[in-house]
């Protein structure tokens, strides 16, 4: 293969080369000269001492600079790298060597026998690709794992066999879990530059073995979704596809886009969010930018900090996925592969709007569908969608208006709702929490079943009251005037008329589906 030379990346020129928006091709580009270091070389900018002295007797005070600053580092091969703005976002921290990382491309097809059987790609060596099962002629993926992960992770290895059974293709398992590791976020963080040029170096050569752009995907969690992200940057956006998974937020809110997965990176970019302001990065990124349960908090999650926060800091699991609510989406990615569920997600504002049944239209964006098959639909933008709490997680949406009776008295409870169809029933579906229910209100909710029920023919609704000490308990009954239920998938609306029908406390209340207009 031809050998490769890493221009530095970050000297002033080439920042202000970067502001000027010059294509990537100019910042970092392969050349036919060899790169002459045999070691990593480390150089620091000489920085003098700075005094500050006033016109009063305030004695001299003196400030010592961080050593690290404007320090850069080059590794064979891969070339240099700085601290410099804006390569400045993992506290001075810059990539460690190569060989210390050990990236791992590991390449699996349908005649791979197990896990363990793959062909081990060399981003040097050119007849590691020309000697493996690797086909040009069909798509590829590649999953990149993020903090605290490694090439063997479940999920990781649950997504490669997803997609070995959805088609016959390659997948390229991308493992730097030695750089990766627990306990130096920072250090990790640095490390994706380094990880993101050698897998810009391994797609270049299956280019070069014959593989179209149009079929090369990248899939990444966490940090892998920022190493997806830079190796399309450096690819100049040509790539057709890269998948974001609950993209870090740490570290990179504030970071430029060189550096983070943005919509440039790809031709087409899909963002997942599932831990919003925690985990995750909370800002649109994508030309689709999917926001589950609203984004932030899974159901079925730990709730509390240090519960959420368990699998990150005490874990010693390493095929765990990193968090709760950020590990799902790489549940509901690998469940979209697969699922006959068709994961509809809907364009919205904001999730208070969805949460209330007000978005459950397409409207003139489109609906699209969540996960792997987003690109097949033409809805862009925020979309907004919820799942169930536990495997299979996706489900079918019905907005939910109910009507209390102006007569009744307030009381503390939970309403919920079992939905009946011509295929089958919703099974029980809170509607509120446990709060406060008061006369002539209107509560607006957004419910999921876990299968299509299809027209919906009856409800059954239950109250149960709120126990508590005596003084707080809730009313013995409940009264509602209507139920109106709206479904997402068919955009139809059911009428059901409840004036009269006292709810006893836990009692299962059931009323057919009225053809009037109105109650």
């Amino acid at each position: 293969m031809r050998c490769v030379d890493i221009l530095q990346l970050a000297t002033s020129a080439v920042i202000l080369r970067v502001a000027t928006s010059l294509p990537p091709s100019t910042v970092v580009a392969r050349t036919a000269s060899t790169q002459t270091a045999t070691s990593p070389q480390t150089t620091a900018s000489t920085q003098s001492t700075i005094s500050t002295q006033t016109t009063t007797s305030t004695p001299t005070t003196t400030t010592t600079p961080d050593p690290r600053t404007n320090t850069t580092v080059c590794y064979p091969q891969v070339g240099c790298f700085d601290n410099i703005p804006p390569f400045n976002i993992a506290e001075l921290a810059l990539p460690v060597a190569p060989e210390v990382i050990g990236t791992g491309f590991w390449l699996y097809t349908r005649a791979s026998s197990g896990n363990g059987d793959h062909d081990n790609l060399n981003y040097t060596d050119h007849d590691s690709i020309t000697g493996s099962k690797f086909d040009h002629a069909k798509l590829t993926k590649i999953i990149i794992h993020g903090y605290k992960r490694g090439g063997n992770s479940s999920w990781v290895q649950n997504c490669k066999d997803a997609f070995l059974r959805q088609g016959d293709i390659n997948v390229i398992i991308v493992d730097w879990g030695r750089g990766a590791v627990a306990g130096d976020y920072n250090q990790a963080v640095a490390n994706t530059r380094l990880v993101g040029i050698q897998l810009r170096f391994i797609v270049e050569m299956l280019i070069e073995a014959g593989l179209k752009t149009k079929d090369v995907h990248l899939i990444g969690h966490n940090l892998g979704a920022h190493i997806a992200g830079y190796t399309g940057w450096l690819m100049r956006g040509n790539i057709a596809r890269i998948s974001g998974l609950d993209p870090s937020g740490p570290n990179y809110d504030h970071a430029t886009h060189v550096l983070k997965l943005d919509k440039t990176d790809a031709m087409f970019v899909d963002v997942t969010h599932t831990n919003d302001g925690f985990l995750g990065q909370e800002v649109a990124s994508g030309d689709v930018d999917f926001y589950v349960n609203g984004g932030k908090a899974q159901p079925g999650c730990p709730t509390t900090a240090p519960a959420a926060l368990g699998p990150l800091l005490t874990d010693k699991d390493g095929n765990n996925t990193l968090g709760c609510s950020s590990g799902r989406a790489t549940d509901y990615y690998i469940e979209s592969i697969h699922t006959s569920c068709p994961f509809t997600a809907y364009p919205c504002t904001d999730y208070s709007s969805f949460q209330n049944g007000l978005c459950l239209t397409c409207g003139s964006r489109g609906c699209t569908q969540y996960g792997y098959y987003a690109d097949q639909f033409s809805g862009r933008g925020s979309m907004f969608l919820d799942t169930g709490g536990t495997s299979p997680f996706c489900g079918f949406h019905y907005g939910v208006e109910l009507t209390t009776a102006s007569d009744v008295t307030e009381t503390q409870g939970q309403l919920m709702l079992n939905l009946f169809g011509q295929w089958g029933t919703s099974g029980l579906i809170a509607v509120t929490g446990d709060g406060t229910l008061s006369p002539k209100a209107t509560i607006l909710h957004v419910a999921v079943a876990k299968n299509e029920i299809g027209d919906v023919t009856a409800v059954e609704v239950k109250y149960v009251k709120h126990s508590g000490f005596w003084f707080t308990n809730g009313e013995d009954t409940f009264e509602l005037s209507k139920v109106k239920v709206t479904s997402g998938e068919n955009g139809y609306t059911y009428l059901f008329c409840l004036k009269g029908h006292t709810l006893p406390d836990k009692a299962l209340i059931k009323t057919d589906v009225t053809h009037k207009a109105t109650c």
